[in-house]
C-alpha cells in the first residue's frame, strides 16, 4: 500500500469515527554508522525507520497514535487508538491543525550523495582515519573509536484542511577518539565534524586534529579554585548552549520551567550576543522548510544584541500567548532547528592572543546532570589549557566550571569569527557558532 492509499483509507475511517479533521505525518529515516577499531569493523548500523503519526481533532481536543505499518488493518487500528486516547485527554489547551497557508522555502537539502557511497567505501574511510591517527605519533597508544556515519530523512505532512508538504534532507559526520600517553595516565584526543557532502569529509584531518590534541594534553594538571576568564572553544560552547536552548521554548516558559519567563524584550546578554534560529541553512542536516505542525519555518533573531526578542512557538503555544507560530514545533514541544550565534571580528588565534590570562576550555562533561535549564544553573567538569600572556602554556584537567547561563551571556567580552557547524547533545539540532570569551567564571580545582 502506498502512503497516498494509506492516507485516503485513514482519513475515510477517521471521518466515520467522528473526527472533525485529521493529519498524518510520515517520518522516514535512514541511519548509517560504522566504527572501526584495530583495523576491523567493531560496529555497523544500516537502519531504516518508518513512522506515521496520526493526529485527529474532535472539537478542541486531539487524539494521537503512531504506526510503522501501512496496510488496511493498521489504518483502522491507528484511528481507533487515537480515538481511545482522545477520551482520556485532560489538557485544557486547544489543539490545532495548519491549513497550509504561508510561504514555504524551496530548500535544496538532498542530493543522495551519501546514499550512493557503498558500505565498503565508508568502512575504508573509517580505517583510513584510524591509520592516520595511529601513525601520527608514537605516543598515540590506542585509537578505539573511528566512526563514519550519515543520516537521511524524508518527511511528509498531509491533513484534511488542505496541507500537503514534504522535504528530504541528509548529511554526514565523522569522529575520532584516541588515547595519548608518555607512560602515565592516558589522555583523550577527540575531534568530530559535520558535513553536507561526502567530499567534505576529510577523515585524515579529523585524525590529525584528535592526535595532536591528545598529545598536547599529556601532563595536564588542575588549578587552584577561584574566578577565571574562560575562552570557551566553539565545540564546548555548542554543548553548553545546545543543552540550555530548551529554555527558549514557549511551552517551557508558559509552564514556568525556564529562567526566561517574564523576560521578553528585556536584556539577557551583552550587546555582542545575537542568537538566531536558522532552519534554512543548507549545510545542516537538521534544516527543514516546515516544522512538525506543518507550519512554514523562518530565520529569526531570538536574541538580538543581547535583547530577548521572541520565544519559540508551535501552533498551540502561539494561541495561548495570542501570537503567530514561529514555526518551531518539535514533536509535542518547540525548539531550535539550527542554533546560530552571530560571529564577532576576531579569529580563534586572535582570541587567544587578546586575553592576558584565561583558561581555554576545549571540552566539557556532565552536561546532562550538571546543567539545569529550569534555573539556568550549571556545574560541569571541563578540560583545556592555561593561556598566559596570549600564549598556551600547559594543559589543564580536573576542574569544574559553575554559574548561571544568563550570567554567562552577560559576561561575554569577546566573540570570535571562527564559526562552523558543531554537534550538540540534541540529535535534531546542530549549532553554527564561534568561540567566546567569558569573564569571571567560578572554577573549582585543587
Amino acid at each position: 500500500m502506498t502512503f497516498d492509499e494509506f492516507k485516503d483509507r485513514v482519513f475515510s475511517v477517521a471521518k466515520k469515527k467522528g473526527f472533525d479533521h485529521c493529519q498524518l505525518h510520515l517520518d522516514n529515516t535512514h541511519e548509517f554508522e560504522v566504527m572501526v577499531c584495530d583495523g576491523k569493523v567493531d560496529r555497523y548500523k544500516d537502519a531504516r525507520h518508518l513512522k506515521i503519526h496520526f493526529k485527529g481533532l474532535k472539537g478542541d481536543k486531539a487524539g494521537f497514535a503512531v504506526t510503522e505499518i501501512m496496510d488496511e488493518d493498521s489504518a483502522g487500528m491507528l484511528v481507533e487508538e487515537a480515538y481511545e486516547n482522545l477520551k482520556v485527554v485532560e489538557s485544557p489547551d486547544k489543539e490545532f491543525l495548519h491549513d497550509g497557508s504561508g510561504k514555504y522555502e524551496d530548500l535544496k537539502l538532498y542530493t543522495g550523495d551519501f546514499e550512493r557511497l557503498t558500505g565498503a567505501e565508508k568502512i575504508e574511510l573509517a580505517k583510513k582515519m584510524e591509520k592516520v591517527a595511529k601513525g601520527y605519533d608514537s605516543r598515540i597508544v590506542k585509537v578505539p573509536m573511528n566512526v563514519v556515519g550519515h543520516f537521511g530523512v524524508t518527511e511528509r505532512i498531509v491533513n484534511t484542511l488542505g496541507l500537503d508538504v514534504s522535504f528530504s534532507n541528509e548529511g554526514g559526520y565523522a569522529y575520532c577518539s584516541l588515547l595519548a600517553s608518555e607512560g602515565d595516565n592516558p589522555k583523550e584526543g577527540f575531534k568530530a565534524v559535520v558535513v553536507k557532502k561526502p567530499e567534505e569529509l576529510d577523515v585524515e584531518e579529523v585524525a590529525r586534529f584528535a592526535a595532536e590534541e591528545g598529545i598536547k594534553k599529556i601532563g595536564a594538571r588542575s588549578l587552584p579554585s577561584g574566578k577565571y576568564t574562560l575562552l570557551i572553544r566553539r565545540n564546548a560552547f555548542a554543548q553548553i548552549l545546545g543543552w540550555f536552548s530548551v529554555m527558549f521554548s514557549a511551552e517551557r516558559v508558559q509552564k514556568k520551567l525556564s529562567p526566561l519567563a517574564g523576560k521578553l524584550n528585556e536584556r539577557i546578554g551583552v550587546e555582542k550576543l545575537t542568537i538566531i534560529d536558522d532552519p534554512h541553512m543548507e549545510r545542516s542536516f537538521t534544516s527543514r522548510p516546515f516544522d512538525t505542525d506543518g507550519y512554514p519555518t523562518s530565520r529569526k533573531r531570538v536574541v538580538e544584541k543581547g535583547i530577548l526578542k521572541t520565544f519559540l512557538h508551535n501552533l498551540k503555544t502561539a494561541h495561548k500567548d495570542g501570537v503567530t507560530s514561529t514555526g518551531n514545533a518539535r514533536g509535542s514541544g518547540a525548539g531550535f532547528m539550527n542554533i546560530v550565534v552571530e560571529p564577532g571580528l576576531l579569529s580563534y588565534e586572535e582570541l587567544i592572543k587578546s586575553v592576558e590570562k584565561c583558561i581555554l576550555i576545549i571540552d566539557v562533561a556532565g552536561i546532562h546532570a550538571g546543567c539545569d535549564p529550569i534555573s539556568g544553573n550549571y556545574s560541569i567538569s571541563a578540560e583545556g589549557f592555561m593561556v598566559e600572556n596570549g600564549e598556551i602554556t600547559y594543559p589543564v584537567e580536573q576542574i569544574t566550571i559553575s554559574g548561571n547561563i544568563l550570567d554567562m551571556f552577560k559576561n561575554i567580552s569577546l566573540v570570535g569569527n571562527d564559526t562552523d557547524l558543531e554537534l550538540t547533545l540534541n540529535p535534531n539540532m546542530l549549532a553554527y557558532l564561534p568561540s567566546v570569551v567569558v569573564e569571571s567564571v567560578d572554577v573549582a580545582g585543587k
